[in-house]
């Protein structure tokens, strides 16, 4: 069955890379594999334009989907480990990590500015290779 499941993961893979090279839809064909097909993509760009001498694309998606993958990894190993002890309480430390982060992170973390200089700062945030024009055209011109 192992192999059977590895092989399935590959098809999952190679569907989602080839709906994303040949299509425009914005979304993977299979949720769970879609995060790593973009990083892959991603990974696989900056490889081939550092190869060519070009500037290599943004690597804020491969970044975010690397701290989602171990948060995953870390919350299965430690729910496994402290489940035996607490049981169903468990659900509460992932659940009071999400309210606070859904609630109290934002203000905790936010620059005390007013609205209209918080726009213009989060527009200065964004390096210009990150930016969404700059990936649409890096996008045009691989095509």
């Amino acid at each position: 069955t192992t192999l059977c499941m590895q092989v399935w993961a590959l098809s999952q893979g190679l569907m989602n890379g080839i709906s994303s090279k040949f299509s425009a839809v914005p979304i993977r064909g299979t949720h769970t594999a879609g995060g790593q097909t973009d990083s892959g993509i991603t990974i696989a760009q900056a490889i081939i334009a550092l190869q060519h001498g070009r500037a290599i694309p943004c690597m804020r998606k491969v970044l975010i989907n690397a701290v989602c993958c171990f948060g995953m990894v870390l919350g299965g190993f430690l729910a496994g480990r402290t489940h035996k002890k607490w049981g169903i309480m468990t659900a509460l430390i992932p659940a009071g990590a999400l309210a606070f982060s859904a609630t109290l992170l934002p203000k905790l973390i936010a620059p005390p500015t007013s609205p209209r200089k918080a726009r213009s700062s989060q527009a200065a945030l964004v390096p210009p290779a990150c930016s969404k024009e700059k990936e649409e055209e890096e996008a045009k011109r691989i095509k």
